[in-house]
């Protein structure tokens, strides 16, 4: 895992199949999943395949305090440990990042902090 250091304010490292464990304990985590668009939990064997084989960046922020997950389509989604929610490090990671994110209404935490970041709501999302 090679580290990128950004303003000293917190470090990238590329997350490989290693980190994918990590990744994937956050991504089940029930406050997550219950704030994601599939609310279902993820098998360690599905979410590994697709980490191996989906073109998606992922990168772990400082030392395991989360992850960024940029995607090919422009989608950023970011998810921190418990410990580090609420504190600026989502806004202040997602402030050097540019493309677009899909947040739900039941999740107005992430919204504050992506339109703090500087993104702009831009409409919404329907489905039936």
């Amino acid at each position: 895992m090679a580290k990128t250091k950004m303003k000293s304010e917190f470090e990238f490292s590329r997350a490989d199949l290693r980190d994918a464990e990590f990744i994937w304990k956050l991504r089940n985590s029930p406050e997550v999943r219950e704030v994601s668009i599939n609310t279902a939990p993820i098998m360690l064997s599905n979410h590994e395949n697709w980490f191996e084989n989906h073109y998606t960046e992922y990168w772990i922020i400082n030392d395991y305090e989360g992850f960024l997950r940029l995607e090919k389509d422009g989608n950023v989604s970011i998810v921190l440990n418990k410990e580090s929610r609420g504190k600026g490090l989502g806004q202040k990671v997602l402030a050097k990042q540019s493309g677009k994110a899909i947040i739900l209404m039941n999740n107005p935490a992430s919204l504050h902090c992506f339109i703090k970041a500087g993104f702009k709501l831009r409409g919404f999302y329907l489905e039936k």
